[in-house]
Parts: structure tokens; C-alpha cells; sequence
């Protein structure tokens, strides 16, 4: 996990202070999962007629003005609540890359940290917060993505779902760290070039593990430099979201 602390006095702005859903996460709630068309890989398999029949079990999931609920009630960072948005617009971008439940991606990158003020130590960190989300009604497709995402819980990341989060999280983070620190403040101005640039430079963002983020993007079948420009595109429609420029 990976987030910018900044000095910020207010949430994201366009974040009502009655805690109302930003409007990019207000196209569709998360309904039942059998209602969601088969996903279908990159390759062109669509899902089997049993997986498509398991997933019609699933439980409901909770909506997304839920899981907007349960994030503010546990995180107060206003930055740990930036990078939540940022790593959910990332997510839903990347749902539609691998034609996946893009409702599903969000909620999933919206909550990937939301104890992490509560329990950062690992193996608290996930672990406690799949208890939480437990109890509070998500469904295991949820827990196990999220937990998936933190290493040392050794969950194998055997799903498009879980290999997003993993990349998604720490990118995301050093590309937003990239941008705060140019003087525009301009997502559009971060290129390949620059973000691995900063990768190289140990003192710069030293929270992030680069391992993590080569990683990350080898299991989206991605070159880094392919993944770095989606995640930035991914961003630039929620710029004013997460304090940043488009």
C-alpha cells in the first residue's frame, strides 16, 4: 500500500462533507453479481457455464454509498481517502480493459486500505479489515481481492480481480506522488519516462516497493511503460477528485 501524505485541511474536492459519493462512483450501484455479464479475457474465453452458474450464487453485494460509508468510518486521512478514489477510478478502468464487473473493480479498489489507519502492521493489515467487511455483509470475492493485494497473506492472485488490485495499488500511489511534486500539478505531464525515472531514485517516495509495482504489471501482461499511461488516462477524468490537475 502506498498513499501520498499530504498537509490537506478538506477531503478531495467535489467531496461533500456529509460523506455523499463522489459523483464519478454514482453511474450504478453494485447489484447482484448474476445480473453482470460473463466476463470474457483478453484472450476471448468467456467464463464456463459453471462459473458463470457459481457466480450466480454469490451473495448481493453491498452497494457502493456503503462502501463509501464503511471507508469514511474508518479512514480519516484525507490522503489515504484520496488514493481509495484514485486506486478505484484505476480499477474501473481496468474492468473494462479485461471486460470485468467494472461495479465489482470499484468497490474493490475503494476499499483495498480502508483499516489501514486502524491496523498497518502486516498481518493485521487486510486480515482485521476482511473480519470487518465480514460481518458488515461483503462477500468473499471481495475479502479475498483485497486481502490478495498484501503479499504476506500468500493468496494467490489467480484472477484478473486480484492481479488488478495488486498492480493498481502502488502505481497508482507513485504516480500521484510524481505529479504532486511538478509544479502544474498535471497528470498529462507525467510520462513513462519520468515515472521510472523516480523509480530509480531510492529517496523519492521510499514507501513504495518497486518490486510490487514490476511485478504488478507483469501480471497484467503489461509493459510497464503500457501501464503507466493507462494508469494516468485512468486518472485524468478524476483529476479534481484526488487534488490534482487533468
Amino acid at each position: 500500500m502506498f498513499y501520498c501524505d499530504l498537509d490537506l485541511s478538506e477531503r478531495a474536492k467535489g467531496i461533500p462533507s456529509d460523506s455523499t459519493i463522489p459523483r464519478f462512483m454514482m453511474a450504478d450501484n453494485i447489484g447482484i453479481l448474476c445480473l453482470a455479464k460473463p466476463s470474457v479475457s483478453r484472450y476471448g474465453l468467456g467464463k464456463s457455464f459453471v462459473e458463470v452458474i457459481d457466480t450466480m450464487s454469490q451473495p448481493a453485494i453491498p452497494s457502493m454509498d456503503q462502501a463509501w460509508e464503511l471507508l469514511n468510518r474508518y479512514t480519516k486521512n484525507p490522503s489515504l481517502i484520496k488514493h481509495a478514489l484514485a486506486v478505484s477510478a484505476v480499477m474501473e478502468a481496468l474492468a473494462k480493459r479485461y471486460h470485468e464487473d467494472a461495479a465489482l473493480y470499484r468497490q474493490v479498489g475503494l476499499l483495498h486500505d480502508f483499516d489501514y489507519e486502524a491496523f498497518p502492521e502486516i498481518g493485521a493489515h487486510t486480515v482485521e479489515g476482511g473480519k470487518i467487511l465480514a460481518r458488515e455483509g461483503f462477500p468473499n470475492i471481495v475479502i479475498e481481492a483485497i486481502q490478495s493485494h498484501v503479499t504476506e497473506n500468500h493468496i494467490e492472485r489467480d484472477t484478473w480481480l486480484k492481479k488488478s488490485i495488486y498492480a493498481a495499488d502502488e502505481l497508482t500511489g507513485f504516480i500521484v506522488a510524481v505529479t504532486l511534486v511538478r509544479p502544474t500539478k498535471s497528470l498529462s505531464e507525467v510520462t513513462p519516462k519520468s515515472v521510472k525515472k523516480k523509480l530509480k531514485d531510492k529517496s523519492f517516495a521510499k514507501g513504495v516497493n518497486r518490486d510490487d509495482v514490476y511485478q504488478g504489471a507483469m501480471g497484467l501482461d503489461m509493459e510497464l511503460d503500457e501501464l503507466i499511461q493507462f494508469i494516468v488516462k485512468a486518472l485524468i477524468p478524476h483529476a479534481e477528485e484526488i487534488d490534482l490537475n487533468p
